[in-house]
């Protein structure tokens, strides 16, 4: 219900004082446009990075030893670092 008062004080707003609302307006549109330029250049620059990342797990008896035959390379190539998952843990057979 209170959006409908919302709606009726923006109205009022918008009659009285139709050249500071659009100019209100204005602005809130110009910073929700920077903001999600901002938000989508970061996301494509991060997309990138990842898909520089490959992984490729192969089993091979014949590289690997007998007890861990699971070859699996991480191979980065872009400029940033990037922190893997599960940095540092070994996969176990149970």
């Amino acid at each position: 219900m209170f959006w409908v008062i919302g709606i009726g004080i923006g109205l009022f707003l918008l009659f009285t004082f139709p050249r500071q609302v659009f100019m209100l307006l204005g602005v809130i549109v110009a910073v929700g446009c920077a903001g999600g330029a901002y938000w989508w250049i970061n996301n494509r620059i991060d997309e990138r990075v990842k898909a520089a990342v490959i992984t490729d797990a192969r089993w091979s008896a014949g590289v690997c030893p007998e007890t861990n035959p699971v070859k699996i390379i991480f191979q980065n190539n872009s400029d940033r670092m990037r922190r893997l998952g599960h940095q540092g843990q070994r996969l176990r057979s149970w």
